[in-house]
């Protein structure tokens, strides 16, 4: 049982950080803006977070550390993002040229301050930030050792974040009027609403959830952080378009991605055809390939994501 409640955790923090990612891109999306920015953001969040925890993690208590690195990283996130928006919304730059240049730059910048102030090229993460357990709740049978013992805060956090995005998308004002930037921009001007303002403000709920979603990667699965998140954000990207932008398959499809990504890794620490370790590595990239092969044609897109023709809106 314990083994089994261990894969399901292992499982869970790999989850965590696609959902993160993926919640913040349905806003952006969701408003018309074809952002290809996640790896960057994350990378950005992790590195921030990273050196945060590094520089306070002996002097105050784990938990502390945590919600401080987490800060650290929104703030990096938001100040990325700022950036990101100012080039894609307000200088009319295409989003995917301006994030896949944003995404080339943070790895490489992140690399560089990695090696000038590390000797071994990698920051490590030495604490536990993980809740021990949570009382009465860590009791409950198998479920209380896969949720309230060894868990993450950041698991919390996403899942709040997951039902507080579902209400505010669907079934407030501002849902339906960012749902309309990205769907008819030119109707939504002409209802008086502010199109570049929506797209801003989405800009920001994405970069900041990456980077809190690449400091989540980086304690919760990787224990160290070399100046890449492995591709995550790349990932996220599919679980938003295979999941539609909807919340509930968003989450589910981050379920899945998070138990191959495990479960391949686990299959390499096993030695299990140690000939097929680099193929391990690679399975859940091959799995995102042929999900977007099948389901790409089928999925319903905003519409100005197919357009990405910034003057409209002006």
């Amino acid at each position: 049982m314990n083994v089994l409640a261990d894969i399901i955790q292992n499982i869970i923090n790999f989850s965590v950080p696609m959902l993160l990612v993926a919640i913040g891109g349905m806003y952006a999306h969701r408003s018309g803006i074809l952002n290809v920015s996640y790896e960057g953001s994350m990378i950005a969040g992790a590195l921030v977070g990273a050196c945060v925890i590094h520089f306070i993690g002996k002097i105050l208590p784990a938990q502390i550390v945590f919600i401080l690195a987490i800060l650290s990283a929104l703030v990096a996130g938001g100040i990325y993002a700022c950036f990101h928006a100012f080039l894609c919304v307000g200088g009319k730059t295409d989003p995917k040229i301006c994030g896949m240049t944003l995404n080339i730059f943070s790895a490489a910048a992140a690399l560089f301050i990695i090696e000038t102030f590390s000797e071994n090229a990698s920051i490590d993460i030495k604490k536990i930030f993980a809740v021990g357990e949570i009382p009465l709740l860590s009791d409950i049978p198998f479920v209380g050792d896969i949720l309230f013992k060894d868990t993450y805060l950041t698991t919390y956090v996403s899942i709040l974040l997951l039902i507080i995005s579902s209400v505010l998308l669907y079934k407030t004002s501002f849902g339906l009027r960012l749902r309309c930037c990205g769907d008819n921009p030119k109707a939504a001007l002409a209802a008086g609403l502010k199109v570049i303002k929506y797209r801003y403000a989405a800009e920001l709920i994405a970069g900041m959830l990456s980077a809190v979603s690449g400091l989540t990667l980086v304690v919760t699965a990787f224990s160290s952080f070399r100046g890449s998140v492995g591709g995550y954000g790349y990932l996220a990207i599919v679980v938003l378009i295979i999941g539609a932008w909807k919340p509930l398959r968003v989450f589910a499809l981050s379920i899945i991605f998070g138990a191959v990504s495990a479960l391949s890794g686990i299959m390499a620490e096993l030695n299990i055809m140690p000939e097929m370790d680099n193929l391990w590595n690679m399975a859940v990239f091959v799995f995102a390939l042929v999900l977007i092969a099948v389901f790409n044609p089928m999925i319903k897109k905003p519409k100005e994501l197919t357009k990405q023709n910034m003057q409209q809106i002006e």
